[in-house]
Parts: C-alpha cells; sequence; structure tokens
C-alpha cells in the first residue's frame, strides 16, 4: 500500500487511504472526495451507476458463486479492500440507500443489497473494474469444504 496516503483515524478506529491525486473533504456540510481527474467535487450521496451487461451478469453471478463455494475472503483481505474503496472517487454512498462502505458507480452494479461494497468486498472472486485490487481465495468455511467436512465425520464414524 506504498502507493496509499494514510488519513487520520476514522471514528470508528479504522485507518483510511487515498490512492494518489486524491483528497477527501468531510465537514458538516460536505461528504466529497475530489480528485485530479475531476477538478469539481464529486458528491458520494450521487446514486451510481447502473449498467446491466452480459460481461457484469457474468461477473456477479461467478463472485456470488465463490462466496459460497470458497467462503469469504480474510478480514485482512476485506480491511485492505475497504481501505482502497474508501479513497476511490468512484465510491457514492446516496442518502436513501446508505450502506456502511457505500457503492461501486465503476462497476455498474446500481445499489441492489448485493451491489453494496460490504458485501462485494467479501466475495473472493470480486474485481475492483479499475483493477486497484483483484479476485483471491476465500477462508474455506464455504460450502464444499463444509461437505467435505460433513462427508469425512460421516465415513468416519
Amino acid at each position: 500500500m506504498s502507493d496509499l496516503t494514510p488519513l487520520p483515524k476514522s471514528p470508528t478506529g479504522n485507518l483510511s487511504y487515498l490512492s494518489p491525486g486524491m483528497s477527501v473533504i468531510n465537514s458538516a456540510e460536505k461528504n466529497e472526495i475530489r480528485t485530479d481527474k475531476h477538478s469539481e467535487p464529486i458528491s458520494l450521496d450521487e446514486e451510481p451507476t447502473r449498467q446491466i451487461t452480459a460481461e457484469n451478469v457474468k461477473g456477479y453471478l461467478k463472485a456470488e458463486i465463490s462466496l459460497h463455494l470458497k467462503g469469504p475472503v480474510s478480514n485482512e483481505v476485506y480491511e485492505r479492500r475497504t481501505a482502497i474503496c474508501m479513497g476511490c472517487s468512484e465510491r457514492r454512498n446516496p442518502e436513501s440507500k446508505k450502506d456502511r462502505i457505500g457503492y461501486c458507480n465503476a462497476c455498474g452494479c446500481g445499489t441492489g443489497k448485493r451491489a453494496a461494497l460490504s458485501v462485494k468486498l467479501k466475495m473472493p472472486e470480486s474485481s475492483c473494474p479499475l483493477s486497484l485490487w483483484s479476485s483471491t481465495e476465500g477462508v474455506k468455511d464455504g460450502i464444499r469444504s463444509k461437505l467435505k467436512a460433513y462427508l469425512l465425520d460421516w465415513l468416519l464414524k
């Protein structure tokens, strides 16, 4: 994470990070991010864009299945992904659909329950559409390992 700038700890005690060229404006009146790419601040309250494509559907199904087969990613991976997304200019968190982390505007998933970053970041086969983080292994407590443990237990009885 050497290319990320640490921010002061949040009220929850989590350390936040920003990618190069980003700055955060957080005050009682504003909830915005500025980047080199956008001269005007980007409101985190804007609704993310939804784009339904065959590639998006395929990626979503692959990520969702991986969560059930491989289990969620480790806490370390989840926290690293969260830190990256929290500093990203494509993150949105509209008032009408509040999520702990928010929603990605770049992926095109919209604001459904399963599109929330707090859910997507736990999926082993999900990846950042901006290539800031990639897919990884789960912690192996998915359905496959539970079934394997059950069968081993049954065979050893």
